[in-house]
């Protein structure tokens, strides 16, 4: 959390390199690699799906849906390097699909909440080409995936789409 304060964010951000104190200790070239939040509440809910005791779950859920939401500003995530590790994008493709299933994983433990987190979640911007493929990002010159950033959002993320896009992207 104070990563997220730090940075001027709510909730909690994860470290992309964490020093023994918890802080970031990745060099600044690399800080943007922010998916790494919410590959972490992801991870956790898998352990949870597996029979793994989490007590702490409910509270993290919460806290990656408000990094999330203080981080999307009108549908849109930029500024952020992909799980490629190429350049600073926007719209990552990974990282959108990622916290948009964040934020209605968070909506699950705060009722509060939860009818603004799933209209934000709703509302992130998902990059496609003119053909309606995916993109790894917005603006993503390339047709073909040049590392499979793309494709994690198919697995391990789960991402639904029908049978035709997903053998496209493939």
């Amino acid at each position: 959390m104070a990563n997220a304060r730090r940075k001027g964010f709510a909730g909690a951000l994860y470290p992309w390199e964490a020093t023994l104190e918890g802080t970031e200790g990745a060099p600044p070239e690399f800080q943007q690699e922010i998916h790494i939040t919410g590959d972490v509440l992801f991870a956790a809910r898998q352990a949870l799906d597996w029979g793994v005791s989490l007590d702490g779950y409910p509270e993290l859920a919460r806290r990656v849906a408000e990094f999330w939401v203080s981080r999307i500003v009108r549908g849109h995530i930029r500024g952020v390097i992909s799980p490629d590790e190429g350049d600073l994008v926007n719209d990552d493709l990974y990282t959108n699909v990622l916290a948009s299933w964040c934020l209605r994983e968070g909506a699950r433990y705060d009722p509060i909440r939860a009818a603004t987190w799933r209209k934000v979640a709703a509302g992130v911007h998902l990059p496609r080409a003119a053909d309606g493929l995916y993109l790894t990002y917005e603006g993503d010159p390339g047709r073909t995936y040049k590392q499979a950033a793309a494709l994690l959002v198919l697995y391990p993320l789960g991402f639904e789409t029908d049978d035709e896009m997903r053998a496209r992207m493939f």
